[in-house]
């Protein structure tokens, strides 16, 4: 330094202040890039891509977690808790247990529209399972003039659009 004002800022400065001026510049000295070795490695774009899905599923888990426990603690958990058990016992050749559960609360008929996704959620989980458990394509909407399935039975009478 040449500067004499340097210099005297310099012996007047302040340890602390110093030091938070050396921190800054050895920060600033990682970032200069001299080889290859010291760039830091940048993913392609395929596996970019693979990050950010794993970190939206993962958004996505915490979120319909969060969701499961307000239904869970709320008012109605233990009618919650009763058709989730229900649903999880169908079978599927007798998949009706699920369309009588959801019939028999009441409660959920009234609930809000985000309960009655989760529902509905939860029933087309349950179907996709027994499907998939017996050999079968997860899933078989009906075709016009075909009967209803019973998850399509179950949208329509909790009316939630999918």
């Amino acid at each position: 330094m040449s500067n004499p004002f340097e210099q005297l800022a310099q012996r007047q400065m302040v340890a602390a202040t110093r030091k938070k001026h050396e921190a800054a510049e050895k920060r600033a000295a990682k970032k200069i890039v001299l080889s290859d070795a010291d760039a830091p490695m940048k993913l392609s774009e395929m596996e970019q891509k693979q990050a950010d899905q794993a970190r939206q599923m993962r958004m996505w888990r915490a979120w319909h977690r969060q969701q499961m426990e307000a239904i869970t603690n709320g008012p109605h958990g233990a009618d919650w808790r009763e058709l989730v058990r229900k649903v999880k016992s169908a079978t599927f050749e007798d998949h009706g247990i699920i369309l009588r559960a959801v019939r028999a609360a009441d409660w959920l008929h009234e609930a809000d529209i985000g309960t009655r996704v989760v529902a509905v959620s939860m029933v087309a989980n349950a179907i996709v399972r027994l499907r998939e458990l017996n050999g079968l394509a997860p899933f078989d909407d009906s075709l016009p003039g075909e009967d209803p399935t019973v998850f399509e039975i179950v949208r329509d009478e909790l009316k939630v659009m999918t």
